[in-house]
């Protein structure tokens, strides 16, 4: 056996590996300069209209929301953005599949509370001989259209660390990066995500676009 060659191999597959997390440390500071400047000034960096995510319980969707509210007030993502945790009815597991369906309709459902008159006259249906149901349909389709969505699904169970179930994996404590901000608390995994994604809108050229994440 060539002991220099193997050692050799060693040393530039250890110099390969280096450049590549320093490379991936880079990406992320700039993903995450990106998430500060959306969250501190929209109008230049347009952030995520909502950023929704899955739960399996109601419990489990309040302890979601209070997540939620820290990240806002650590300047995660601004005011402006809607940030709601939605669990699965009934606490039913109801798959991956449904709970994006379940979760874009609660969502449909939260912004028109919160839209004005003049924002839901856009997008209501001029007559014509669609149904009830199809109208309303078409319309919470075009209301969603222009939107831009980051859905997380956040609401399956952990079998390597099962420990996190009760605060969920997306809220895993992962303190990458951490020392470029030591005064700070330590990132979790969402606000990493965060970050990561922040570039999506601008990778869609702005138009209506959603991300959707499993946890």
């Amino acid at each position: 056996m060539d002991l220099s060659s193997s050692s050799s191999g060693q040393r530039r597959r250890r110099r390969r590996r280096a450049h590549t997390a320093e490379e991936a440390a880079a990406t992320l500071r700039k993903a995450w300069c990106r998430l500060r400047l959306s969250a501190r000034d929209p109008a230049r960096v347009p952030p995520w209209d909502a950023v929704v995510l899955t739960a399996a319980s109601p419990e489990q969707a309040a302890l979601y929301n209070r997540q939620l509210e820290r990240a806002q007030s650590l300047g995660r993502f601004p005011a402006c953005t809607t940030a709601i945790a939605v669990p699965d009815p009934d606490g039913a597991r109801i798959g991956s599949g449904a709970a994006t369906l379940h979760a874009v309709a609660s969502l449909v459902r939260h912004l028109a509370a919160q839209a004005s008159k003049e924002d839901i006259a856009e997008f209501l249906p001029e007559a014509n001989d669609c149904s009830g149901d199809e109208s309303a349909l078409a319309a919470a389709a075009r209301f969603m259209a222009k939107k831009h969505v980051l859905l997380l699904h956040a609401g399956g169970d952990s079998k390597r660390v099962p420990w996190a179930n009760p605060m969920g994996k997306a809220f895993l404590p992962l303190p990458y990066l951490a020392g470029d901000n030591p005064d700070g608390p330590v990132p979790l995994l969402f606000d990493h995500i965060l970050a990561i994604s922040s570039s999506a809108r601008q990778a869609f050229n702005n138009q209506g676009c959603s991300l959707e994440k499993n946890d």
